[in-house]
């Protein structure tokens, strides 16, 4: 491209602005507010039309570009009005590079970036200004059960465990505080677990777990006198919810689930006449409760209501339940892994309900249903990672150049992300790769291409590397890790722990036919038959083999003639493997971390060392200098020699880096427990970034120099494995100790807002964690700080007699004469 200067006449003068007579929406004119707002606010779709004219070549192969001084000068005699000083200032936006020079693309691809920022600040104003939290002062003496608002009188209700009911004005200023029952000394023996209101009749309706569902009339002249007292429930309800027809009020619907797994279902036919029939010879007083046995409801006695129910949920305490007019189903959930979301719907001429459910591993806490999208939002147990659909490319100003839509509706698990020189490769969500290519990169939205090669993995891509000038590798859950050749795109072998198989290319396969994405059987891909053999094509379904991390060893330059491994893959169960990708063969696989499920890992440039990390907080550090340097056709299962173990986090390891500025090889790992820590491979102190004072990198760490007895000394691994270098508190809780602080004075923020990973664990120190293992198992971890407390059986005290005082007591404590009283001083007081 050629680049040719504009070199126009030039207007010394500076036009005034153009009248805009409009309102503002503060009531001043567009003409006042003109000497504030920005330029590129202000110009005007004919404005824009005499710019790109200014900008328009004699000839096609050319572009005009323009300096700092040309622009300002050309733009003020053609726009008309503004001043030199503005035209300056958008110049400067424009140039972010500062190459001292713009052209016409550069021009519009700021505006068009300026207007989608403005667009998007213009949606995050129809969002609520959300104030900050206000604690309210409550009376309740122990967990607050439920919250609700009657709109009838426009006031909130809120119920605690103990049995007070708490009445709130519209204002959230508190009334009174009420019990919920007259009988006090029942409240000690049992406890509310649930409270809905029935607008439609002005009741609410609150659930003990005495079995019992009491019915309370908001209008009576006593307050929340109990009407209807529902006996006899299998089991204890824990959860409620109450729907009515806004068309006929006469019709609604009570559902409530137990700690047995039972939902059940009360319809009323005539709730505004009455919820329930009168027993026969039941009193005749008004306010007095109307006893119902849940035995007598379910046959059918009462001609007012109906019941329905299922016991899907086997044995399950019901989190959640809610009847959906839209779907005419009910709702419920577990926090189990099986029949974790169960519908019910009652079909017509049918007397019992018909239901189907969902089973989903890590169960759910909570749900909620959008009608217009069909849609059921839960709310996990565990969550893993932050989910997507969009990518943004960022400057190192902070300026968005692009934003990449992955090409799904929703938010998607975006595991891995590879820049390679032709393509950006994402994955994480799905079997196949999600390619962007650089001839799109013209645009500021930017959908992803096919990839050539079609889907070739079982379950979903984690990860990705590369290895020039042309291989490409993905790993996915099942432990399979697919060979590509990154120009064609073309796969051309699969390598597993179990088995290694030939890939057929894409041309000289049939039609697969994709089933969805996630992990889900599919077409499996073409292969040689004579290659595979007896191989099975079962699913790993535990994800004992899910490859979370690949590596290229590529300061091994000589493997493909004396062989060896180049790869290295890590994942599930812990476990290391050494491939050679030349010769298709693993050649080594030893257990890094036992018992912790999944880890990850990291090397430096060199592949001297290896660290991993694992869902505990433990870093190793490998040699793995002189590993797997030879082809063999036993696989090795010795581990390379373990140089630190130790436990810089107190939380899952999340990324890992191996860096060496000034020669110095450091290991950077950042933390779920909010730290990012420093150390380096010989055993310095570990340094948590966001202390108050700078450390000297110069001072903390060393060089490295080689040891020779680290590969000799086999009984080294023996003793370091499992044992930290350090104790807890010399590793993390008190990093100030072990800095050596530079005595410069620096403008940093004070540790108590930047340390977020001490805070973390000061917050943590009682609290339990659950990591989804890749062993399908879900283990409780317990990191309290009582945990090094040795446990045992308590030792038999020996006899201990009572003290005089106690023997004779007139002695010690009677009163004396009041002349012999010594005067007690008194105390000064808290002011003082």
């Amino acid at each position: 491209m050629s680049c040719q200067n504009a070199t126009p006449g030039l207007n010394k003068g500076s036009p005034p602005r153009p009248e805009i007579p409009e309102r503002t929406s503060h009531g001043a004119t567009a003409k006042e507010d003109a000497s504030t707002a920005l330029l590129d606010n202000q110009l005007t779709l004919g404005d824009f039309v005499h710019i790109q004219r200014a900008f328009e070549p004699s000839e096609p192969s050319q572009t005009i570009c323009m300096s700092r001084e040309e622009f300002v000068q050309r733009m003020t005699e053609i726009v008309g009005w503004g001043t030199k000083e503005e035209y300056g200032e958008l110049f400067d936006k424009v140039d972010v590079a500062q190459e001292g020079f713009i052209n016409w693309d550069k021009l519009t691809s700021f505006l068009l970036l300026t207007l989608y920022e403005k667009d998007e600040q213009a949606k995050a104003t129809v969002v609520p200004q959300w104030r900050d939290l206000e604690f309210l002062p409550v009376k309740h003496k122990d967990t607050i059960q439920r919250v609700i608002f009657l709109k009838s009188s426009s006031r909130y209700l809120t119920i605690s465990k103990e049995g007070s009911v708490g009445i709130w004005g519209e204002n959230l200023k508190l009334q009174k505080t009420l019990p919920i029952t007259s009988d006090a000394t029942k409240l000690k023996h049992l406890w509310v677990t649930s409270m809905v209101s029935l607008e439609n009749v002005n009741k609410i309706a609150v659930a003990f777990t005495s079995k019992e569902i009491c019915f309370y009339d908001l209008l009576s002249k006593e307050e929340f006198a109990c009407q209807y007292k529902l006996q006899g429930l299998k089991g204890t309800p824990i959860c409620m919810d109450y729907w009515y027809n806004p068309l006929d009020a006469n019709e609604s619907i009570l559902s409530f689930g137990d700690i047995t797994g039972k939902v059940q279902v009360i319809a009323f036919t005539t709730a505004l006449i009455s919820l329930f029939e009168h027993p026969a010879g039941a009193c005749e007083d008004e306010d007095a409760t109307v006893s119902i046995s849940w035995a007598e409801l379910r046959p059918g006695h009462h001609k007012c209501c109906y019941t329905l129910g299922h016991k899907l949920h086997h044995g399950d305490w019901v989190r959640q339940v809610t009847y959906n007019a839209s779907l005419d189903a009910i709702i419920s959930s577990t926090t189990s892994n099986t029949n974790t979301v169960v519908l019910a719907w009652r079909e017509k001429s049918k007397k019992h309900l018909k239901m189907t459910s969902f089973n989903i591993a890590q169960g759910i806490h909570a749900f909620d249903y959008h009608s217009q999208l069909n849609l059921i939002g839960i709310h996990f147990l565990i969550s893993k990672l932050i989910f997507t659909s969009l990518l943004k490319v960022w400057d190192l100003n902070g300026c968005c150049h692009h934003i990449l839509n992955v090409g799904q509706e929703g938010a998607v698990d975006i595991s891995h992300i590879l820049v390679l020189k032709k393509t950006i490769l994402v994955t994480g969500w799905d079997r196949s790769i999600t390619v962007f290519r650089p001839q799109n990169f013209n645009q500021f939205f930017i959908q992803p291409e096919e990839w050539k090669g079609g889907i070739q993995h079982h379950d979903d891509i984690l990860c990705a590397a590369f290895l020039p000038p042309q291989t490409l590798v993905t790993g996915s859950y099942d432990g399979e890790i697919v060979l590509w050749n990154s120009s064609t795109e073309n796969a051309h072998y699969v390598l597993h722990p179990d088995y290694q198989r030939l890939l057929k290319s894409k041309s000289n396969a049939g039609p697969q036919k994709l089933l969805g994405a996630g992990r889900s059987p599919s077409t499996h891909p073409t292969y040689d038959q004579a290659t595979l053999g007896a191989c099975s094509f079962e699913m790993d379904t535990e994800c004992n083999h899910a490859v979370m991390r690949l590596c290229f060893l590529e300061a091994r330059k000589n493997i493909t003639g004396t062989g060896g491994a180049n790869l290295v893959s890590c994942g599930g169960s812990g476990y290391v493997r050494f491939w050679d990708t030349f010769k298709k063969q693993l050649l080594a696989e030893f257990l890094a971390h036992s018992g912790v499920g999944s880890i990850i890992m990291s090397t430096d440039k060199s592949n001297r060392y290896l660290a991993t990390g694992d869902l505990e907080g433990w870093l190793k550090i490998w040699n793995i200098e002189e590993y797997c340097l030879n082809s063999s056709k036993n696989k090795l299962t010795q581990a390379p020699t373990l140089i630190r173990s130790f436990r810089p986090h107190e939380d899952w390891i999340s990324s890992l880096e191996m860096c060496e500025p000034g020669g110095r090889l450091l290991i950077l790992s950042a933390s779920a427990d909010c730290s990012v820590c420093v150390t380096d491979v010989c055993g310095v102190p570990v340094q948590i970034f966001g202390q108050e004072k700078h450390w000297q990198l110069e001072n903390c760490f060393s060089v490295p120099k080689r040891d020779t007895n680290l590969m000799g000394n086999k009984t080294q691994e023996k003793s370091i494995k499992g044992i930290p270098l350090f104790s807890k508190e010399e590793s993390c809780l008190d990093p100030s100790k072990h800095s050596l602080l530079d005595k410069k004075t620096y403008s940093v923020r004070p540790s108590e807002v930047i340390n977020l990973g001490v805070k973390y664990m000061e917050r943590n120190v009682y609290k339990k964690k659950s990591h989804d293992l890749y062993n399908g198992g879900i283990i409780r971890k317990s990191f309290s700080s009582f945990r090094s407390l040795s446990i045992g059986t308590l030792k038999k005290l020996p006899e201990v007699n009572k003290p005089a005082f106690l023997l004779d007591p007139e002695k010690y404590f009677r009163e004396g004469p009041e002349e012999q009283c010594r005067q007690i001083p008194e105390f000064p007081s808290l002011s003082e």
